[in-house]
């Protein structure tokens, strides 16, 4: 189970003191999430949260602010848009089911845009029982391949793996990818949606049935007002299966390292194809804030084999 939840006020203006700010960063940075109760001052706890961490990224199923609505058990919440509700099985946040361990945005490599580097999960009203999130270390994972089978280590660092979802796809990409020369970025999910070829699918097959799926697993039971702070690119997370309704919402915070990318004649107008990333830009960068200094990803120490940059 987690430990007790690290408690942040806001200020008027809606910001964060930076002592708070590095309480937060420093356990998400050294244990990959945080527990999170925010004192918000009438204003919406999650966006002062999320604004003191980074830059909102914005979601197809989200408002104009970023905020993914309330994540409703029984699959009746209005967050879910009306041509979404035939295609309910294609988005597993919704529903009492458990739900395996996933990167949050796998499906995501575009201009400019990829899965967040946080999450943040927002309990309005837990489940009545059940429903507790599961958070796998993807840094634990890295370190045990590598002792156990360096061969498979190979094979997951290379660019091998498509992960789809909605109209966007991420071809040929690894399940560990580099982050600096200090940690590495986990993608991962193990379902209907990722496509590879043999070989590629044999290595998933492998890391997900002696590795994934028994690893030891942090256990949090988030109460009424309470916010999880996500490592997205380290850590795995799952969901066991709830009883009776329960309501969250949903922040995806941007990754920092990811350059803006803009058009080279400044249109304004796009294609069709790169409107479909359009979906999931960052927020314009209006913070007071800068988001506190934070290494993401699995802090770990490649070795000559793994340390050449991927193709």
């Amino acid at each position: 189970m987690a430990g007790s939840p690290l408690a942040v006020t806001a200020h008027e203006s809606d910001t964060v003191a930076e002592a708070d700010r590095r309480v937060v960063a420093s356990a998400v940075e050294r244990d990959g999430f945080a527990v999170v109760e925010v004192d918000a001052a009438g204003k919406d706890p999650l966006l002062v949260l999320a604004d003191a961490l980074g830059r909102r990224q914005l979601h197809p199923r989200g408002n104009r602010l970023g905020i993914i609505g309330s994540i409703v058990g029984d699959g009746g919440g209005q967050e879910i848009s009306p041509g979404w509700r035939d295609h309910l099985d294609e988005y597993q946040a919704v529903g009492l089911k458990d739900l395996g361990c996933h990167t949050d945005g796998s499906f995501m490599d575009g201009p400019g845009v990829g899965p967040p580097a946080l999450l943040g999960l927002h309990c309005v009203k837990p489940a009545d029982a059940g429903g507790e999130s599961l958070l796998v270390d993807g840094g634990s994972l890295f370190e045990a391949v590598r002792r156990a089978d360096p061969g498979l280590l190979r094979e997951l660092f290379r660019p091998q793996f498509t992960f789809c979802r909605d109209e966007l796809v991420a071809v040929d990409q690894p399940v560990f990818r580099h982050r600096g020369s200090t940690a590495v970025s986990v993608r991962w999910r193990f379902d209907k949606a990722v496509y590879g070829t043999k070989r590629a699918l044999e290595a998933l097959r492998a890391f997900h049935d002696t590795y994934v799926s028994r690893a030891t697993a942090a256990e949090v039971a988030l109460q009424a007002g309470q916010i999880l702070v996500i490592d997205n690119l380290r850590m795995l997370h799952a969901r066991k299966q709830s009883h009776g309704a329960r309501t969250l919402r949903r922040a995806w915070i941007a990754d920092e390292l990811r350059e803006p990318v803009a058009n080279l004649t400044d249109r304004d107008t796009h294609p069709r194809a790169y409107r479909l990333f359009d979906f999931y830009q960052p927020l314009p960068d209006r913070r007071r804030q800068m988001p506190p200094g934070m290494t993401l990803g699995a802090k770990v120490t490649l070795d000559d084999a793994l340390a050449a940059p991927q193709g």
